[in-house]
């Protein structure tokens, strides 16, 4: 088994509110912007998962990603799978 673990930390200099230009289908009145919610510029990133090497050509593994304690945002991601080496 082979664990690893990951942790870092974020400062967004862009922006934090992104606006979005929309119109109606129906062409009824004109173009307007929307603003979606501010987020935070600060958050935390954190990776951890295990790889199982069964033999030198096989391998088994999960992961996890997240970004954390950002306001009005959160992203978590967990992925898996089998690798086979030739």
């Amino acid at each position: 088994m082979r664990p690893e673990l990951r942790a870092a930390w974020q400062h967004e200099y862009g922006d934090v509110a992104y606006p979005i230009d929309s119109q109606f289908a129906s062409d009824a009145g004109g173009l307007f912007t929307v603003h979606g919610p501010t987020i935070g510029r600060n958050n935390a990133l954190v990776s951890t998962g295990v790889a199982v090497l069964w033999n030198e050509r096989l391998s088994a593994y999960v992961y996890y990603d997240g970004q954390l304690g950002r306001d009005n945002y959160d992203s978590h991601n967990v992925s898996g799978g089998l690798r086979v080496s030739f």
